[in-house]
């Protein structure tokens, strides 16, 4: 549907509890569930994109410092580099 730009029909299909398995959205009151939820265990960061409105500033700086709490997969600095031979078995 998208490549044959049928935009105005992907809603049928891609529902929207699909599409937030996908890319989940959350207000910021609800974003630091969201993380814990969907992130904790799984990664060791993430990227939010700073907020639009300068208004919200307040209210992102809070969630930030939720967000700093949760627990996520710990750091590893001494990881090997996987080299192209390793995935194919070629050397």
């Amino acid at each position: 549907m998208v490549r044959s730009d049928n935009w105005d029909e992907l809603d049928s299909v891609v529902t929207d509890d699909v599409l937030d398995e996908v890319q989940p959205s959350a207000s910021y009151e609800e974003l630091p569930a969201l993380v814990t939820s969907r992130l904790s265990g799984l990664v060791s960061g993430f990227v939010l994109d700073l907020p639009y409105e300068q208004t919200d500033d307040d209210e992102f700086r809070d969630t930030i410092k939720a967000i700093q709490t949760i627990k996520l997969v710990p750091r590893i600095d001494n990881r090997r580099q996987i080299e192209w031979a390793d995935l194919t078995g070629s050397t």
